[in-house]
């Protein structure tokens, strides 16, 4: 979940954030509707084979390193500490969703988004206490990948990257403009590097502990968990750009025929604030934003 690119200041890993995608698979009986989604998910995926193998690796750096870590973290930080930290990494991210409010002409949205961070900043304390939202002035996320797609830029084709996680050639473009139009990029002052060091470490680990429970009920009800998270980030992406809401019942089932199972959305934070990224559906601070979203809120 990392990048020295200025970036690692001020943005939390969109690894954890992006895999978090992959938490609700709800199977519908196998039928036409459901075998006509995947196979337009799998077109969509032309490196399939390798993403595959970088999914494995991805999965094996995530049970000897990053699960064993952010349970550590959970257990041993204290709650609000862990909130605290997550309301300040989410309000690192507000400059880049007003910059992207603006490219997609939503001067209102703008104006509140900053307003948001203004206040956050000043008396919520670098962010620490979530002064805006109690205000009036809830988070919502933004990035530069929707506001690709805002003009009509395509997708182009799904990649999973270890560490990283699933996204897009668009959306990980995206992610990288991102860094450029923060301004927190460019800041120089004592402490940036541990700040950026803390945003990162800490995001991510919140993120992944957040969604442990979910990634494990995937893990054990989807026969296919690569096609199972595709199609949840693919979709979930979707309603984060069209501003609608991910309709679960509609997923496509990759169990056997006629199977039943169920798993909750992770909260996401696009606001687009997708369900299971969406994050910091802030759009979260992102190495990648990703598809920012708020990140989610760090469990008891």
């Amino acid at each position: 979940m990392t990048h020295r690119v200025p970036s690692a200041r001020v943005h939390t890993p969109r690894t954890a954030l992006l895999i978090a995608c992959g938490v609700a698979v709800l199977s519908l009986p196998a039928g036409g509707a459901a075998a006509a989604v995947q196979s337009a998910e799998a077109a969509a995926d032309p490196f399939e084979s390798v993403n595959r193998v970088f999914f494995a690796v991805h999965g094996f750096l995530d049970v000897v390193i990053l699960r064993p870590l952010a349970i550590g973290y959970k257990r041993i930080m204290p709650r609000p500490i862990r909130t605290g930290l997550h309301n300040a990494i989410s309000n690192l991210s507000e400059p880049v969703v007003a910059a992207n409010d603006i490219l997609q002409g939503h001067g209102k949205k703008a104006a509140r988004t900053l307003t948001r961070f203004v206040g956050d900043s000043t008396f919520g304390i670098a962010g620490i206490f979530d002064v805006a939202t109690a205000a009036g002035l809830p988070h919502h996320g933004n990035d530069f990948g929707i506001t690709l797609a805002h003009y009509g830029v395509k997708p182009g084709p799904y990649l999973f990257i270890p560490l990283v996680g699933p996204t897009t050639v668009r959306d990980g473009f995206g992610s990288l403009v991102d860094i450029g139009l923060n301004p927190l990029t460019y800041a120089r002052y004592d402490g940036d590097t541990e700040v950026g060091a803390v945003s990162v470490v800490a995001g991510g680990l919140d993120v992944r502990a957040a969604q442990d429970k979910n990634l494990k009920t995937l893990e054990a009800t989807a026969t296919d968990v690569y096609a199972s998270l595709r199609s949840f980030y693919l979709q979930n992406r979707e309603a984060q750009i069209t501003g609608g809401k991910l309709n679960l019942d509609a997923l496509p089932s990759f169990d056997d025929p006629g199977a039943a199972t169920s798993a909750s959305p992770a909260p996401s934070d696009a606001s687009p604030t997708p369900p299971a990224m969406a994050p910091a559906a802030t759009t979260p601070p992102v190495s990648s934003p990703p598809p920012s979203v708020p990140a989610p809120a760090p469990q008891p």
